[in-house]
Formats: C-alpha cells, sequence, structure tokens
C-alpha cells in the first residue's frame, strides 16, 4: 500500500516502491508522467515496459546516495535507461564513466548501445575505435552478437583497418558458423553477401584459393563457382566458360573500393580579436611568464621568458572537412605548452595528437623534453613521457605504431646525423642510431609499412627493417636540374609509389634496387621559404610560407594524386589577417603546422568496400 508521497512502479511483475517527488524533480519524463494530463497522475501503480529492474534500482540507488559508483558491468543498462526514462543527471553521469572506460574491449557494446541511443559523438568516438582496432577485437565474442546487417557494415566498411583481408574472411565465418542456423535456407546469397565485405582487389592468389577450401565454402557449388570465376577475373585470364550469373557475380565481388584511412587535414592557427587583429604585447609584465621543461637531468624548471609572439592564452587546433567544405574548431593548446616553442611537431595517431620536440626561444638551450599527448576522446592533455634526447627542426614520421624522429638539431646547434624512435603501445624509447647518410636534406616518410629516407643531394633512399636494424640502400635516378629546382619539398607515398612534391609532382616507382622516376608534372608556381604537406585520402594538402614585399604569406593547396586537380583552400594571406571561421570564432595563420587525423565524424556513413549486394 503506497501512501500519497510514494508511487508503485512495476517492472518485470515486480512493484517498486519510489518517491514520487524523487521521480518529478529528477526526470522530465515522469514529471509530465505524473504533472501533466495523463492518466498516470491519478494512478497509485503504474507498469512500466521495456524497463530493465536492475538498471531502475541503480537509478534509484543514485537518487538517494549520489556517491554510489555504478559497477563498470551495469553502466550500459543504467545509460540506457536512463536516458529512456529521462534522468539527465544521471544519463550525463553514465556518460562521463563510459567516455574514460572506452578502449577496444568494449568499444563495440558502447558504439551499439550509444547509436541506439543517438548519442554523438561518443558513438562516433566507439564506431571509429573498433574500425580502428579491428585486429584487436577479432577474436572477441562481441562480434558474434552483430546482426547479418551489423556485421556486413562493419567488415565492410572502407575505414576498416586490417594488415590482410583474410583476416576479414576468418572473421566473417566466425560470425556465420555461430549465426548460420537461422540463415540456412538463404545461405548462398548469405555467404556471397559476406564475401563481398571483402577488398578482392588487395587479396593475393593463395589468399583467395584459402577461402574456396574453408567448410561451408567448399560444398558450396554455386559459391566455389564465382570464386573460380574472380580467381582467373583477377588473373586477366578468360572467363567465358563460366554461366553468365557466375560471371556477373564475380565481377561485383571484385568491382570494390580499396580500404582507406580517410582523414582531415589540420592547422595551428592563432585567435583573432574582436577588432580583427593578433593584439601584439604591449608591456614588460604582459610579455613575462614561465615556462616549464626539463633539464638533462629530467627534472622540472620554470624558465622566465619575454615573449615577442602574438598575447594569446592559447593556440587553437583547426581541422577542413572537405565534405562540407569549411573549417570546424577541433582543440585548444595551452600557451604554456608551446609560447615561445619552435622547432616541435605535432602528429595524428589513432585517436590521440603527438606534440613532441623544439627549443624555447632558439639558442637558450631550453628543451622541450615533454612528449604531450592529446586524448581526443576524453578530450584532455596528459603529459605521456619525456624525450631521451633534445631536438628541433628535425624530420618525423609513423610506420604503424612507431614514430621516428630522424636528423635535426641538437644541443650547441649541432646537426644531427641519427634518429631514434618511440612505440607509444610499449611506451619505449630507443637508443641514437647512426643514419646511413649525412645532409640536411634528408626527408622521410612510410612507404609500404616501412621508414624510408630519401637523399636527394646523393640522389639514393634507404629503406629501414626494424627487425634487423638494417638499412637498403637504392639508387634514385633524378636529373640533376629537377633536383636543383626543388629547393623546399616534402617527400610522401601513395598507393605503391613514392613522391617528391615542390614546385614539380615528382611519381616514382621502386622496382629491381631502383628508385626511378614515373613522371613529373609542374604543380605549383609558388617560390616558397618553406612547405609542410600531409596525405588526406588521395589529396595532398600543402601549407607553403612565402615572402612578398616584406610580408610573410600562406596558402594552403589541394592535390588529387588520382584526377590532377588541384585548388587552394586559402592563398596570398599575412599572419595579421582574418582569413578562417571555425564554428564562429575567427582566426589568423602565423605558423606551418600541419597534420592528418583520422576525425571519428568520417565514420558516421557506412562507405562500403562494396555496396553491390546491399
Amino acid at each position: 500500500m503506497s501512501t500519497n508521497t510514494e508511487i508503485i512502479l512495476e517492472i518485470e511483475d515486480t512493484p517498486v516502491i519510489c518517491n514520487k517527488e524523487d521521480l518529478i524533480s529528477n526526470s522530465d519524463y515522469f514529471k509530465a508522467m505524473l504533472e501533466g494530463d495523463f492518466i498516470e497522475k491519478s494512478q497509485s501503480k503504474i507498469k512500466l515496459e521495456d524497463v530493465d529492474l536492475k538498471a531502475m534500482n541503480i537509478i534509484l540507488t543514485l537518487l538517494w546516495d549520489e556517491s554510489y559508483l555504478i559497477p563498470n558491468e551495469d553502466i550500459l543498462l543504467v545509460l540506457h535507461t536512463a536516458s529512456m526514462l529521462q534522468f539527465t543527471k544521471i544519463r550525463n553521469t553514465c556518460l562521463e564513466k563510459i567516455t574514460e572506460m572506452l578502449c577496444p574491449k568494449n568499444c563495440i557494446k558502447i558504439w551499439r548501445i550509444t547509436e541506439q541511443l543517438d548519442i554523438k559523438p561518443l558513438f562516433l568516438k566507439a564506431k571509429a575505435m573498433a574500425l580502428d582496432e579491428f585486429l584487436e577485437i577479432k577474436d572477441t565474442d562481441c562480434i558474434l552478437e552483430f546482426s547479418l546487417e551489423e556485421i556486413c557494415c562493419y567488415l565492410g566498411h572502407i575505414n576498416l583497418k586490417t594488415d590482410t583481408e583474410i583476416n576479414v574472411f576468418q572473421t566473417a565465418m566466425r560470425w556465420w558458423y555461430e549465426n548460420n542456423e537461422q540463415y540456412f535456407e538463404n545461405s548462398t546469397n548469405i555467404l556471397i553477401k559476406l564475401l563481398s565485405c571483402i577488398d578482392f582487389q588487395n587479396i593475393t592468389d593463395n589468399y583467395l584459393k584459402e577461402i574456396m577450401v574453408y567448410p561451408d565454402i567448399a560444398n558450396n557449388v554455386d559459391i566455389t563457382q564465382i570464386l573460380s570465376c574472380l580467381l582467373l577475373l583477377k588473373n586477366e585470364k578468360s572467363i567465358d566458360h563460366f554461366s553468365e550469373i557466375y560471371q556477373k557475380n564475380a565481377n561485383l565481388l571484385y568491382t570494390c573500393r580499396n580500404r582507406i584511412s580517410s582523414r582531415f587535414p589540420c592547422i595551428l592557427v592563432n585567435y583573432i580579436q574582436s577588432d580583427g587583429k593578433n593584439k601584439k604585447v604591449k608591456t614588460l609584465q604582459e610579455q613575462h611568464h614561465q615556462i616549464i621543461y626539463y633539464d638533462k637531468f629530467k627534472r622540472k624548471r620554470l624558465y622566465e621568458i619575454l615573449d615577442n609572439a602574438y598575447k594569446n592564452d592559447k593556440l587553437t587546433v583547426i581541422y577542413y572537412d572537405y565534405i562540407a567544405r569549411q573549417f570546424k574548431n577541433f582543440f585548444d593548446i595551452d600557451g604554456k605548452k608551446c609560447s615561445s616553442l619552435d622547432g616541435f611537431k605535432l602528429v595524428g595517431y589513432k585517436e590521440f595528437i603527438f606534440m613532441y620536440g623544439g627549443e624555447f626561444l632558439i639558442g637558450k638551450g631550453n628543451w622541450n623534453y615533454n612528449f604531450w599527448v592529446y586524448d581526443t576522446i576524453r578530450e584532455r592533455w596528459e603529459r605521456k613521457c619525456v624525450l631521451p634526447f633534445p631536438r628541433r627542426h628535425f624530420e618525423t614520421c609513423l610506420v604503424g605504431d612507431i614514430l621516428y624522429i630522424v636528423g635535426g638539431t641538437g644541443v650547441f646547434r649541432v646537426i644531427q646525423e641519427n634518429m631514434f624512435w618511440y612505440s607509444y603501445k610499449d611506451d619505449k624509447w630507443s637508443a641514437q642510431m647512426a643514419l646511413p647518410c649525412s645532409g640536411r636534406q634528408l626527408k622521410c616518410c612510410s612507404f609500404l609499412n616501412q621508414l624510408f629516407i630519401l637523399n636527394v643531394n646523393n640522389k639514393c633512399g634507404y629503406f629501414f627493417d626494424d627487425k634487423t636494424f638494417h638499412w637498403l640502400k637504392m639508387d634514385v635516378t633524378i636529373d640533376d636540374t629537377l633536383v636543383s629546382n626543388e629547393a623546399e619539398f616534402a617527400v610522401f607515398s601513395y598507393k605503391d609509389k613514392l613522391y617528391i612534391k615542390g614546385k614539380n609532382l615528382v611519381e616514382f616507382k621502386v622496382a629491381d634496387k631502383e628508385i626511378s622516376v614515373v613522371s613529373v608534372k609542374e604543380v605549383s608556381d609558388i617560390i616558397c621559404d618553406k612547405l609542410e604537406l600531409v596525405l588526406c585520402d588521395n589529396i595532398a594538402y600543402t601549407f607553403y610560407k612565402y615572402r612578398c614585399d616584406d610580408n610573410d604569406l600562406y596558402c594552403l593547396e589541394t592535390y588529387n594524386l588520382d584526377t590532377g586537380d588541384a585548388g587552394f583552400i586559402f592563398k596570398d594571406v599575412s599572419s595579421d589577417e582574418t582569413v578562417i571561421t571555425a564554428d564562429g570564432d575567427k582566426y589568423g595563420v602565423s605558423s606551418l603546422k600541419i597534420l592528418s587525423f583520422q576525425h571519428c565524424s568520417l565514420v558516421e556513413k557506412n562507405n562500403l568496400v562494396n555496396d553491390s549486394f546491399c
């Protein structure tokens, strides 16, 4: 029997006595139900359908005791119930905890629940992690809980990161063996749909033959005929002896898109004051502040500096959304981390942004040993570790999970002819290792999952074997006049080709222990002092800095490597101009910092390698 201040909720055939005022004051759902013009307003007992009893009891406990800790195994249930019954504060508490918990082991469960509830950006962050960490997730049982549509959208997603396509097939078959009973009468069509998750243009003949002997594949005549036809198609052999339907399905499977790592270009910018100008520092008091750094013994030190740069409490990284064709805010960098810091790098890795290297006020010996990491999921900075060696104005690149720091300038302004690297997963730095060559014009990039170093002056390139620590040298056949014209250039790879980009775009192929020129295209008329380049999908974004009428000017150029189309996002802008608007804020450009990042918004749509069988 309930009182006027109490109400009985019947959940899963169990009566739960609740305080009516607690429900009304904490839930918009119950406020509308018990104070609005609804029949439940006069009832002493209300039956709730599709509500989890355990989750509701936890919510009621939280109404009485806000310090109660929700068990990790129940957090998603509580989130679902709190969202459905509009307990806003408890819902937000759950979201905060789930965001902290998010990791490869639970990202699929979090993705599925939060997508059902349309909770952005959390479900996009979880989905992006699930796609990026496929190799760690593929053997877990959570994949077996997918529906047919879900498993196809996951395994067939163009941004799924895998080392070989056979892993995708094996995961699809593992799901099939667990769920095939409900699809027994339509097994051929379902198996073809699962096979459409594979990028058959990037699978070897041996792996394709391995697929054909798998249980439930080998004993299905239609599937084996389609795959046999596809194998001949891959090798450009006649398929005329196959039936029309087998040829059609083989062609549809082979006509697929390649997997990519979709990324946005990001640049470092300054906030512009309301008067449209970067506000200069006017007094010594305004200029005077402290910077934290670490000395050669890794001891924490404070350095007092006079900063002649623009006075801003923070710098901002914005990204260019090429789908919406506009800049958007990404994250801020506290001015204390990079004020007066020169020669540092920003690099995107999975859901993280690395900021490392450089020297505070060049020539003062105040090195930045901090290795900062910005976590885009939890939206905060962390000092992950310290650099073992001081370095500025170096070359850097990521190869898989390894970050390489090549050359650059060290203490006493000595040019370094060595490199070292960092494994984020193991949180370990290497010792310094001598480079195979010397020269200021060394450039590096990742090529087919290997570190590549180009020495243009000596016309040679080097591939680094991270297992044996040995270098493979290859000659580069390139015209002397072409090299001399490239005072400033960048090196990068796309698919199985290497590129040099400056005024010209030079495409190279690697074969027979030689790097030879495939084509040369004049793509820019800009004579620049410096340039930086990042690759996002098939677009090369080149960030130029150059002088004109005693002013530093900047431009951001795009070049499509597949079509040859070129353009500018902005051009001929000076550092004191308002040139960029992002989410209503105005920014100016005064540095040449650009990076690429796989932003979670890029995975929202289910772009598939093959949508012919959807």
